[in-house]
């Protein structure tokens, strides 16, 4: 398994924040926590489960690029867990992330 994010690091989602005041708490921290303890290449999440993602990712003023590549790919990609993701599902987040950069 992959380290866990220290509170103090930069938060992996690119806001600038400490992870302790961005994606650390609340709703989206829990999300992170279960997402590196259940990741699995093949894992995706229902419906309703990504759209509560989205919301915490919006509410904690996640880059808009990584909310983009996340709506676009169902692929939610931290530092720690990208080893973890198959090759061509980093790739098309990483495609996505790019193309958003690009609008």
């Amino acid at each position: 398994m992959a380290e866990k994010i220290g509170r103090n690091d930069p938060c992996p989602c690119g806001s600038g924040q400490k992870y302790k005041k961005c994606c650390g708490g609340g709703l989206v921290g829990q999300m992170v926590e279960r997402f590196q303890q259940r990741m699995q290449p093949e894992w995706r999440p229902d419906e309703a489960t990504r759209q509560r993602m989205l919301e915490a990712l919006r509410a904690n003023q996640a880059d808009p690029a990584y909310i983009y590549a996340f709506e676009k790919t169902g692929v939610l990609v931290f530092q720690e867990t990208m080893h973890l993701i198959e090759p061509s599902d980093l790739e098309a987040w990483q495609n996505a992330y790019e193309e958003y950069q690009s609008i």
